[in-house]
């Protein structure tokens, strides 16, 4: 079984709306262009967006909760289209 502990930051949700309605959060690409504008956004450059594109386009599931500097900003998804 798999537990989660999801944390979340203190962002105004007028800016998260607007970042995520710029992206097809349906597709790898979109969340990797999502991943990498939060990134740059909180001033932050890691190469956890691309590894997580990576194993999305193998397995179309969105995972950045592995890392401990992800731990406010990690995301789980399945189901996203490979593309």
């Amino acid at each position: 079984m798999r537990t989660a502990l999801w944390l979340t930051a203190v962002v105004p949700s007028s800016m998260w709306f607007s970042m995520a309605s710029a992206h097809d959060l349906s597709t790898c690409s979109g969340y990797r262009d999502f991943c990498l504008e939060g990134e740059r956004s909180r001033g932050v450059v890691t190469n956890l967006c691309p590894i997580a594109y990576d194993y999305c386009m193998r397995t179309g599931k969105w995972d950045t909760t592995h890392s401990s500097r992800r731990k406010n900003y990690g995301r789980f998804k399945d189901g996203i289209a490979r593309r």
